[in-house]
């Protein structure tokens, strides 16, 4: 047990230990109502890829809750892709997201749709690499050029540059970004 910087009471289990709820509970009764008791648990991101267009956040809920018989999806959010599918980015803790990766496929409403573990890529938009974020960007000002080819008076919705300059700006890019890891 230690106090955190807020002040709040943290209780810590060792990683193994299948006990939370019943100290949680435990601490609930102890405590009653004069303070609140919650219980932080690791999560982490899975993709849910090829629904359909009119799935609903609260459909694939239900279809994680009914499989798995958990009710511990914390988070939902749903992208639209260019051909009317969706994804499903959900956060749920590392025991459901394994065996929802293990699956392999899961029915969401009438479509059988692929999971996978979902990764978040850090983006910077000043020097428009990757690997890192704007606050700890020690590369090139590009926050107002195109992402595409970036060059100066137009964004990337309206580019027509040719793949080859794409193709350079993203090696470009690449060697940046090698040259500033290796400092």
């Amino acid at each position: 047990m230690r106090r955190t910087e807020a002040g709040h009471l943290l209780v810590e289990l060792d990683g193994a230990s299948t006990n939370v709820d019943k100290v949680n509970s435990a601490i609930r009764r102890a405590v009653g109502e004069t303070s609140t008791v919650s219980s932080l648990r690791q999560t982490v991101k899975v993709g849910i890829i090829g629904l359909d267009e009119v799935t609903t956040s609260k459909e694939i809920e239900q279809a994680i809750t009914s499989t798995f018989q958990t009710d511990s999806v914390e988070k939902i959010n749903m992208l639209k892709t260019a051909r009317g599918q969706q994804i499903a980015v959900i956060t749920v803790n590392t025991e459901v997201a394994n065996k929802i990766v293990n699956l392999g496929r899961i029915r969401v409403g009438y479509v059988s749709c692929r999971t996978r573990m979902w990764l978040d890529i850090k983006r910077c938009f000043r020097c428009l690499g990757s690997g890192h974020e704007t606050r700890d960007c020690q590369g090139t000002d590009r926050s107002s050029c195109c992402r595409g080819c970036g060059k100066h008076g137009h964004f990337i919705k309206d580019c027509q540059e040719t793949d080859t300059n794409r193709t350079l700006f993203k090696e470009t890019l690449r060697q940046e970004a090698l040259r500033l890891s290796a400092q």
